[in-house]
């Protein structure tokens, strides 16, 4: 045997092959990119859980805020509904004090105090609920009686018999009033026929007064 080929040594195979036990560039490219997608999936999935619990605590606060608000209202609304009787009774006496005692000075004291109470429940937001000469409406006022008048327009507020108030969308009493009612046999009276025309009584009597008696 030629003593160089003796000493020759083999020669080691490429490391470009996959061994066993062993991944190539490319599979570790593959492996890092799945992780990475499942990272991305799970860092999205997280960022909307969070997204959601924002937006209910926000709404949580909100609703807190606006049940907070409206007790405060009710609680005002029931506050101030003990004291109009109190406003009732003052107005009531200034109404019907006789002449010779509102240039009394315990009088003018009296009026001081009603003017100023009353101030005072304004900047808390109570309102008078308008009623005098106003069409009446059955959600703000309570018809107490009606009369038969033509000085004033059917269904309108004649009198005002105690004051309604309000106070922001809240009403604490209507306004009890005296409505205008049109006098009957005042004028003629239209009623819808079955064709759907109208009737006036006062024509039909005119047209019938010629007619010969049976």
């Amino acid at each position: 045997m030629n003593p160089e080929q003796e000493g020759a040594q083999p020669r080691p195979e490429s490391t470009d092959q996959p061994t066993n036990g062993t991944k190539t560039l490319s599979d570790e490219l593959a492996s890092l990119t799945r992780e990475l997608a499942s990272v991305r999936e799970e860092s999205e999935h997280r960022r909307e859980q969070w997204m959601l619990a924002a937006a209910n605590l926000e709404n949580y606060k909100k609703r807190v805020q606006r049940e907070r608000q409206d007790l405060q209202e009710l609680c005002l609304a029931a506050t101030i509904g003990r004291l109009l009787p109190i406003l009732d009774d003052l107005e009531r006496a200034f109404a019907t004090l006789p002449d010779d005692l509102h240039s009394l000075t315990w009088t003018d004291g009296l009026a001081l105090v009603h003017r100023k109470m009353y101030a005072i429940l304004e900047e808390l937001g109570l309102r008078e609920i308008e009623a005098l000469g106003k069409p009446f409406d059955p959600a703000v006022h309570q018809a107490i009686v009606h009369k038969e008048t033509d000085t004033a327009q059917d269904g309108y507020v004649l009198e005002v018999l105690q004051k309604g108030y309000r106070i922001g969308g809240r009403i604490l009493r209507p306004a009890l009033t005296s409505v205008a009612r049109a006098p009957s046999g005042s004028g003629p009276t239209y009623h819808a026929d079955i064709s759907g025309t109208s009737a006036n009584p006062a024509t039909s009597a005119n047209d019938n007064a010629g007619d010969p008696p049976a």
